[in-house]
């Protein structure tokens, strides 16, 4: 054991880890800096990791080994490794990942660098052992967190830090270093990235990552909103205000002279792409809306990207050209499963990558962080008070103009066209109003204002429904109407192809459940503004960082040697 404190200390927690542990082990002692200490906590392992770590300490006097008597798992392995730590710098590895021989090298040359930074993290590799396929991760700037955590597997942070946080909460397994983050983030900690790839994460079936996935998701939805709360409360720099539709932070217009642009679906005449023009408008006062035709994106500072359901084959190719334009991606849904790993490309290189719905998140095979909700929901409509079930508002597609329209077979039994969905809905409400969306004559508030009942074909009708509090049966002609629905609870109110028979039934259904349906719908608004207000607040953040970039030339410079620094790395 080392006689002298050293500067740096790694503490690798095991249990169980006899498949990958000595590649990690290797790669802890074969880093470019010397001068640290790995400690070791194996978690009463039952296999043959006891014996392959003492081999290792035997030959190398800065490994220490810690057992556990008893299994107490990854956060109580932590605490008691950091319990031992004596270097100046603290970071902890697993057991199945693998630094690069700088990794130690470059985060400590960053951190005396910057010495206001607390914790630098940086870009890594996600090697997949099933396929053996192996993309970059690039760390997302410090404002994501609250939506994912942005620090990512290849960390380093002063010995203060742990020190002040009190370490890992061991009630948390599974998601202890997001709660950890969280923890520093709110007491006011700096933390920095630094974008060069040092570290090998393992993805592989027997990883917690794997075996726990809906666990540590549900988790981290929970964190999420907990730290929201905290930021609500005040405890720090609120980044949501209920009662003010405006971001916290505002677009700093000294930071770009040019333009920002916000790219679109603006062409069209669609009512629900209109409504998140227009909430757009409210947050980004200065920005220009250009359309989808448009791809000279050379001359604004920033672009983003946001237009509701632009269909993923017309946003990915010309965003393949693009230039170096600093860019986003806000509130985008996928219409249809294009899988295109171009759209996970262009997630790693946006400054920020916001999906509005599960099913978009899937089919375009993004990480789940990069959830959110539709953009209107940061302004919501006002709540209808008593919904007159007599008044019904049928949203339909128009054929001449929209290539997904409903073959009304399907649903009803009969053929015909819209007109034939409207005399049967008669049989139900005294009064139908009915609407393609694509009206210019007014906004989706004037449609939906009096009515009591929506029925939909459409996915902003739905939201509209939704946002109204009032009873909803979405036509389930596209699968972002199923997902919202379902993320709602509504799913049971969905009427789906060759199911001719319920309508009449569901549509009576709804009416007697109507009061469990508003909680569900106001329960869905409440948690989707609090999270697209936060949204938006992140996007500004990264924006105006982005801006600064551009105009300060040592952080010009710092980004150019990161970009020109990348590692070449692969599992043997």
């Amino acid at each position: 054991m080392y006689n002298h404190a050293p500067i740096v200390s790694i503490v690798l927690p095991v249990y169980n880890g006899q498949k990958y542990v000595k590649e990690s082990i290797a790669s802890c002692l074969n880093q470019t800096f010397t001068d640290f200490e790995l400690i070791i906590v194996d978690d009463c392992s039952q296999d043959q990791t006891p014996a392959i770590i003492n081999e290792f300490a035997q030959m190398d006097s800065r490994i220490r080994v810690i057992r556990n008597k008893q299994n107490r798992k990854l956060p109580t392995s932590l605490n008691i490794g950091f319990a031992q730590a004596r270097g100046k710098y603290h970071t902890w590895t697993s057991d199945d990942n693998v630094y690069a021989p700088a990794a130690l090298e470059e985060m400590l040359g960053f951190l005396a660098s910057y010495q206001n930074t607390d914790i630098v993290y940086c870009d890594f590799v996600k090697a997949d052992q099933k396929t053996g396929q192996a993309r970059e991760w690039i760390v997302k700037d410090i404002d994501y967190m609250g939506r994912g955590n942005p620090v990512g597997a290849c960390f380093m942070y002063k010995s203060e830090v742990f020190n002040a946080i009190k370490g890992y909460d061991e009630g948390l397994f599974c998601v202890e270093d997001y709660d950890f983050w969280l923890r520093v983030y709110r007491n006011g900690f700096k933390f920095s990235p630094l974008h060069k790839r040092l570290y090998i994460y393992r993805c592989h079936g027997d990883s917690l990552t794997e075996t726990r996935k809906e666990q540590i998701q549900a988790m981290t939805l929970k964190l999420n909103e907990n730290h929201f709360r905290e930021l609500a409360a005040g405890k720090t720099q609120a980044m949501l205000r209920d009662a003010d539709l405006w971001p916290t932070t505002p677009i700093n217009p000294s930071l770009h002279q040019k333009k920002v642009a916000i790219w679109g679906w603006w062409q069209g005449e669609n009512l629900g792409d209109n409504w998140i023009k227009k909430t757009l408008a409210r947050f980004f006062p200065e920005a220009v809306f250009i359309d989808t035709r448009e791809h000279n994106f050379e001359k604004y500072d920033f672009v983003i990207c946001g237009g509701g359901g632009l269909f993923i084959r017309g946003v990915i190719p010309p965003w393949n050209k693009l230039p170096q334009v600093p860019f986003g991606m806000l509130g985008l849904g996928a219409e249809f499963a294009h899988p295109d790993d171009n759209a996970r490309e262009l997630a790693a290189k946006a400054e920020f990558f916001y999906l509005r719905d599960d099913y978009s998140v899937a089919c375009m095979g993004v990480d789940p962080s990069a959830r959110s909700y539709d953009l209107t929901f940061a302004g919501p409509l006002p709540t209808n008070s008593e919904p007159d079930f007599n008044k019904a508002f049928f949203v339909w597609r128009d054929p001449d103009k929209l290539f997904a329209y409903p073959d009304f077979e399907k649903y009803i039994g009969v053929d015909g066209d819209y007109t034939t969905w409207k005399t049967k809905l008669s049989g139900e409400f005294s009064r139908v109003k009915e609407d393609n969306f694509s009206t210019k004559q007014c906004g989706i508030e004037q449609l939906v204002s009096d009515c009591g009942f929506v029925i939909s074909a459409r996915y902003h009708g739905i939201v509209a429904a939704i946002q109204r509090g009032v009873p909803c049966i979405g036509i389930d002609l596209c699968p972002k109407i199923r997902s919202l629905m379902r993320e709602a609870g509504l799913e049971e109110y969905c009427l789906k192809p060759g199911e001719t028979g319920p309508l009449c039934h569901l549509i009576r259904k709804a009416k007697r459940e109507h009061l469990d349906i508003r909680k569900k719908q106001s329960a869905y608004c409440s948690k989707a503004r609090q999270a697209v207000l936060g949204h938006i607040n992140s996007c500004v953040t990264s924006i105006n960082n982005s801006m600064r970039r551009q105009t300060d030339p040592d952080m010009r410079k710092a980004r150019c040697e990161a970009n020109n620094g990348y590692l070449s790395m692969s599992l043997s």
